[in-house]
This record gives C-alpha cells, sequence and structure tokens, in this order.
C-alpha cells in the first residue's frame, strides 16, 4: 500500500496484528460463547479482552443489546477479537 505523505509503511508482515475499530449499535450477545454482533460484525471476547461500560471496567453482562459501542479488535485465526469495548449504559 503507497502513502504518499508518509515516509514509512508499516506493512501487517512486520507486526502480529492490524487493529481495526468499530462504532455502532449493539444487535446480538451471546454469554455462553462470549460473543456480541455490532452492525453485522461478530466480535469474540477472550480472557485479555477489556469491557467498559461508561468508562468503568465492567463484566460482558453488563453490555445490552441496542446500546452503543466502540470497539477496538483485531483478526486473529479467523476471528474478530475484541481488545477494548466501550458501551453505554442504559440510562444514558
Amino acid at each position: 500500500m503507497r502513502h504518499p505523505n508518509s515516509k514509512r509503511v508499516i506493512t501487517r508482515d512486520k507486526y502480529d496484528a492490524v487493529l481495526l475499530d468499530l462504532d455502532g449499535v449493539i444487535t446480538d450477545i451471546s454469554l455462553g460463547s462470549r460473543t456480541l454482533e455490532i452492525d453485522g460484525v461478530t466480535l469474540h471476547f477472550d480472557s485479555r479482552s477489556v469491557i467498559l461500560v461508561d468508562c468503568k471496567r465492567a463484566p460482558m453482562r453488563e453490555l445490552r443489546e441496542g446500546s452503543s459501542a466502540t470497539v477496538l479488535y483485531e483478526e486473529r485465526t479467523g476471528r474478530n477479537v475484541v481488545i477494548v469495548i466501550e458501551g453505554q449504559s442504559d440510562d444514558r
């Protein structure tokens, strides 16, 4: 990929992962499989995933369908794995 204003190009082969971000509405949550869906994108949680609700650490069960969320994730072994997600509480 060429970047005309950049003197350095960071390629995927130099680093372990490329981070992606997503803003949207949570449309489905499965606590059992530790997944959720935002705007058609399925996201998986692992033990390193950080969950925030209103900027405070929270368990996954505090995320709600229909709430807005911002997610930073990476593709790992064919799955979209959450690095950090921030959701909004119901009372906003």
